[in-house]
């Protein structure tokens, strides 16, 4: 009997962990890095109007994934629709996934010179940011960690729960 009831136990928790997974919404960020003429490595980021809790803030390219995507193909194409550059999605690497209650984020890097000529095509305004030099003010308190760790290319995947 004891058994039973374990096992029921399990399967009611995995039931229940399989819905949040399922009811998680699914996020890309992206951080793109290009060297300016001076060498200087710089990361692409945006300000961000919305949601109301980045509003003028700096964080890095992204968005929701839709339906049927893949991470690496929303990253791709959310960087197309915010930073007019088009990128094929296997120039994006996931390094990180950062997980939320009701939502995923899945971190991504890529490194390029053609980040360089990144600007707005949306109402949130496209800046470049020499990596060692960012701003202490107005920027997300997550990028303070992930993009020393995005440009780190012996850094290898991890999960951030």
């Amino acid at each position: 009997m004891r058994v039973l009831i374990q096992i029921a136990v399990v399967l009611a928790l995995s039931k229940g962990m399989i819905a949040e997974i399922a009811a998680k919404k699914r996020y890309v960020l992206g951080f793109a890095f290009y060297y300016d003429a001076e060498f200087k490595p710089r990361v692409v980021l945006i300000r961000k109007n919305k949601p109301a809790f980045q509003a003028g803030k700096l964080n890095g390219v992204g968005g929701a994934i839709e339906p049927g995507e893949t991470a690496a193909d929303a990253m791709a194409r959310e960087y197309l629709e915010e930073a007019g550059i088009f990128t094929d999605k296997d120039e994006w690497n996931a390094f990180a996934v950062m997980n939320f209650p009701g939502a995923e984020v899945i971190c991504f890097r890529a490194f390029d010179q053609a980040f360089e000529v990144s600007s707005t095509y949306t109402d949130e305004v496209i800046e470049h940011h020499v990596v060692k030099e960012l701003p202490h003010e107005g920027i997300m308190t997550n990028c303070r960690w992930l993009i020393p760790m995005a440009f780190d290319t012996e850094h290898r995947e991890v999960r951030i729960l």
